[in-house]
């Protein structure tokens, strides 16, 4: 989540962050009409550290907590069961949430040619996906 005025916004003596000021938009869309329409699919974006050395005031990790904690209470409260599937390349790997209740991590091989990558979940809940994609240093 970035903001036209984010360069600005970094007045780490008045505990103002651009970070800070995601969480808190966060928090107040969680009352919002708009927000349940939306599924909440991007609801942990405003959390996340915004560069690659973390997340720099106190506060804004103090914000992030809260945030994430509502936004659970929320939308998150129906535990999730089942399994999803993802599927590259007619190969898939199952997440079976009954014996991995935390999930876990699966590993597809990188295509020869453009596929398309899938997911499906039979059960309860709404799982989290986080897709990375790793390619050899050459």
């Amino acid at each position: 989540m970035g903001f036209f005025n984010e360069k600005t916004d970094f007045l780490w003596w008045l505990m103002i962050s651009n970070d800070v000021n995601a969480v808190r938009v966060i928090l107040s869309l969680l009352h919002s009409e708009k927000v349940e329409r939306r599924h909440t699919q991007d609801g942990s974006g405003g959390v996340r550290p915004s560069d690659q050395r973390g997340v720099g005031l106190t506060l804004a990790n103090a914000w992030g907590v809260l945030a994430m904690e509502k936004f659970s209470n929320k939308f998150e409260s129906v535990p999730v069961t089942g399994t999803t599937r993802a599927t590259l390349s007619k190969q898939t790997q199952t997440v079976d949430w009954n014996t991995s209740p935390k999930g876990k991590v699966s590993q597809l091989p990188w295509p020869a040619k453009r596929e398309d990558l899938s997911f499906s979940h039979q059960g309860t809940g709404k799982p989290w996906l986080t897709i990375q994609s790793l390619a050899p240093f050459l």
